[in-house]
């Protein structure tokens, strides 16, 4: 059994937070005595192909690393990204059926894979198994919750 890999197609929409949104971390060193990890959102973009399976689920993989990528460029004192939270946030298109995603978790060893179900465009029912996907119109939305070291 092999689980369905997803291709990241596009980050967008970085924002702060509301509430505690920044922290300070000693160093121990007296010439920079404080490291600075603020949490951010984002939105990532990814669509599926190959062959779903119930029991395997379908992954994201190098979120952070996709996400600094192009946070490095519209968030320009960012050295370090770990992704802390996702959830999917908008439905996508594969030949006319919105497809959805629940049960979407961060992979606690990595922090750069997300986890996640495939299901019907309410999000209530898994795909069947062995469910073929192709070319998506539309991609699945999944907002994203990373912390980030400033420089």
């Amino acid at each position: 059994m092999t689980i369905l890999e997803g291709t990241i197609t596009g980050v967008h929409g970085f924002t702060l937070p509301a509430g505690v949104h920044a922290i300070q971390k000693p160093t121990g060193n007296p010439q920079f005595p404080y490291l600075y990890f603020t949490y951010y959102g984002c939105y990532i973009s990814a669509t599926f192909s190959g062959t779903y399976l119930q029991a395997d689920k379908a992954r994201i993989r190098n979120v952070g690393s996709s996400i600094k990528s192009v946070a490095g460029n519209a968030l320009s004192n960012i050295q370090g990204i770990v992704a802390v939270s996702s959830a999917a946030a908008a439905p996508g298109e594969q030949n006319g059926l919105p497809i959805f995603a629940r049960n979407v978790t961060i992979n606690d060893a990595s922090y750069d894979d997300i986890t996640l179900e495939l299901t019907d465009q309410y999000g209530l029912n898994q795909l069947t198994n062995n469910t073929l996907l192709s070319t998506f119109s539309y991609p699945i939305q999944f907002y994203v919750t990373f912390v980030a070291q400033n420089l």
